[in-house]
């Protein structure tokens, strides 16, 4: 972490406070509605940010997905979020 000194203010005096940002691990996945995983997305470390990820609608072998519901799963660190998505071609 790297402190700083406090930066003149005539309102209040500030401290900056740069710190290294928390690499998580980070995880992207596409279930079928059987819980059956049928895209790994994304599986690596990341840093702190805003990421944006494209399925294509193929499964890990490559072929295309049928017309559906889907679930993605987006996991950082020790939290999880799962949505349902429409898959339309």
């Amino acid at each position: 972490m790297i402190c700083s000194a406090p930066l003149a203010s005539a309102i209040n005096p500030l401290l900056a406070i740069l710190g290294a940002v928390k690499v998580l691990l980070v995880s992207v996945s596409v279930y079928d509605m059987a819980g059956r995983l049928i895209r790994s997305l994304i599986n690596e470390a990341h840093p702190a940010g805003s990421y944006s990820v494209v399925w294509d609608g193929k499964n890990d072998f490559g072929a295309s997905v049928a017309t559906g519901v889907y679930i993605y799963s987006i996991e950082a660190g020790k939290h999880r979020k799962n949505k349902k998505a429409v898959f339309l071609k």
